[in-house]
């Protein structure tokens, strides 16, 4: 009896530590915030303007900003969890190819915008990103909300908050906390974890087109809390499933969906690109 309650007690201990270890990393789990960055004409943009978004809290942001075609929408951009915008010229420059408003926004604590990576603190960067469209005269209803992976949480309760013209989501989640505690499901992770990212507690004050993309064999994200989004979300919306593709969909043929998308929910005259 000594010997097992000796055993019961290291197991507890080694739980406990795990549990401590996994509380006190999470912000290194779920933000990548890489300090690297490069500018967008090193990358070949040359249409690409550097811009600094001051946040209400202090913070300065990197951005980069294209203006709209005349009669395009402007794609505000939040990318995800690992990275930054200088990984992403790719779809930048499909974007720009078709006339689009671009705003490609880094987070706080990402590249080159100062501060520490945080759920309230991104939801802060994404209005002061909302703002400075509309501060360059961009209207409501021709702003394009777009995520990507951690991004599409950002994207989603912006758009319960603001008025736009239509929602896009890549590899989309219910909430941060639903994703953990299935990857950690022998741990109280409801309990623990700070940044919920509650897509799904915002996604019914949403009142635009929605697109939903995502990967059948997603194993970062699975498409079962993607679905679970959809399912919650208003109408207009659409749900693509991209059968034998994992987590990695950011690419054109994705982007083209968009496009199409946009044209056909949102009522807008994206040309297709030269």
């Amino acid at each position: 009896m000594r010997i097992l309650g000796l055993t019961i007690l290291c197991c507890a201990l080694l739980y406990a530590v795990l549990v401590t270890v996994l509380y006190l990393r999470q912000d290194v789990l779920l933000f990548d915030a890489r300090s690297d960055y490069q500018p967008p004409a090193s990358l070949g943009l040359a249409d690409a303007q550097e811009v600094r978004i001051a946040t209400p809290d202090g913070e300065q942001l990197m951005a980069w900003y294209r203006p709209p075609d005349p009669g395009q929408p402007t794609l505000l951009f939040f990318h995800g969890k690992g990275g930054t915008i200088s990984e992403r010229p790719r779809r930048f420059a499909f974007y720009a190819a078709h006339g689009l408003g671009i705003l490609f926004v880094e987070y706080r604590g990402y590249g080159a915008s100062s501060g520490t990576a945080s759920e309230a603190g991104f939801m802060i960067d994404a209005q002061a990103s909302y703002d400075f469209l509309r501060g360059k005269g961009v209207a409501a209803n021709d702003i394009v909300l777009v995520g990507e992976s951690l991004g599409t949480g950002v994207a989603v309760m912006l758009a319960a908050r603001v008025p736009s013209a239509a929602l896009l989501l890549e590899a989309p989640y219910s909430s941060v906390v639903d994703v953990a505690a299935d990857r950690y499901w022998y741990v109280p992770v409801r309990r623990l974890v700070r940044h919920e990212f509650n897509a799904l507690g915002a996604i019914g004050n949403v009142h635009v087109p929605v697109l939903f993309q995502h990967g059948t064999l997603d194993e970062s994200v699975p498409i079962g809390f993607s679905r679970k989004l959809f399912e919650a979300a208003n109408e207009p919306k659409v749900f693509v499933e991209i059968p034998g593709a994992n987590h990695m969909i950011f690419n054109e043929e994705t982007w083209a969906r968009e496009i199409d998308f946009l044209n056909a929910k949102a009522g807008f005259n994206i040309p297709a690109a030269p």
